[in-house]
């Protein structure tokens, strides 16, 4: 039979490792937020590609640094259609290189692009690439 003493040294038992567990948790959850911000938007990059080429149309998106967000617009004769607005998540940042990606109807993107998400105060860095001129989408570990 258990007495409250016993009870008591074992909940504490349980507190103490839960505690000292916490600092993992949140990291690997800070870990998880940039792996899957990066995947959606090399997802999205390689979409606008192909949609571009399966479309015959070109496809523009634009990033903000102040926003942490981009913007997938279609071109049709010349007016712009924002498709979609994509935000970063809560405590995920990035570098970027170049604010504008254009994909052509031939699937090129003449100006590629370097997009580096981290997580503030992590050393956790992906780089979404997007090649110049072929448009090929890739994801790196680091800057």
């Amino acid at each position: 039979m258990y007495t409250l003493p016993n009870l008591l040294a074992a909940t504490a038992i349980m507190a103490i490792i839960v505690i000292s567990l916490a600092p993992f948790a949140l990291e690997t959850n800070a870990a998880l937020a940039v792996e899957r911000a990066s995947e959606l938007l090399a997802r999205d990059l390689a979409e606008v590609q192909q949609r571009a080429v399966t479309e015959n149309i070109t496809y523009i998106v634009f990033f903000s640094r102040s926003d942490r967000h981009y913007t997938i617009q279609r071109i049709n004769d010349n007016v712009p259609v924002i498709l979609r607005m994509e935000y970063l998540p809560s405590g995920v940042d990035w570098k970027f290189n170049n604010e504008k990606l254009t994909f052509h109807a031939s699937g090129r993107c003449p100006q590629g692009g370097s997009y580096s998400l981290f997580q503030i105060g992590t050393n956790r860095v992906l780089t979404v690439k997007v090649a110049s001129h072929s448009g090929r989408v890739r994801i790196e570990e680091g800057e």
